[in-house]
């Protein structure tokens, strides 16, 4: 079976296209004859109700500035026990394991 170009195939193609047809519209629902259509009864007319204003308002709580006080001071002494523990611990750990990791490279060679 010989091959073909995808040039000669798509001419191939174009020379053998078959006829279109054309495009029908989509069939449409079937109207009925005659609708017939009831007119609602009127609407009553609506009660109305007098509504009161509410003028109390919510008591509004004070800010309480001895709690954010006591809260941030936690926090501060929160971040300073964390910046101690990696002052302390970590960062000689980290530099310990670079020590020993040049050593050993070193001495391989």
């Amino acid at each position: 079976m010989p091959t073909m170009t995808e040039d000669a195939l798509f001419k191939a193609l174009l020379k053998n296209k078959p006829p279109q047809q054309p495009q029908k519209p989509p069939a449409a629902h079937p109207v009925p004859a005659k609708e017939t259509f009831r007119t609602a009864p009127a609407a009553q007319p609506a009660e109305s109700y007098e509504m009161e204003e509410i003028t109390a308002k919510p008591p509004v709580k004070p800010v309480q500035a001895d709690l954010v006080v006591e809260s941030i001071k936690n926090l501060n002494s929160s971040v300073n026990a964390m910046y101690g523990l990696i002052k302390t611990v970590i960062v000689p750990v980290l530099v310990l394991i670079l020590i020993i990791g040049i050593a050993i490279l070193v001495r391989i060679k």
